[in-house]
């Protein structure tokens, strides 16, 4: 039975996906929880700031 190459060993593939997904879920819950994702939660709540500059001013666009 193990000659076809479709033969897989369920068995083994269930262990390391289950595995695999522990680890990941385990990796995602430490990064969550260690603090370093906050820097995009404080801009997004940030104090406004006094007058922010708009990048295109009308009549700065110059053609080529």
């Amino acid at each position: 039975m193990g000659d076809s190459p479709f033969y897989y060993d369920w068995e083994s593939l269930q262990l390391g996906g289950m595995i695999f997904g522990g680890l990941l879920c385990i990796a995602g819950i430490l990064i969550a929880l260690s603090g370093k994702c906050k820097c995009k939660y404080n801009q997004k709540h940030s104090p406004l700031p006094e007058k922010a500059t708009p990048l295109i001013t009308p009549g700065s666009a110059s053609t080529c």
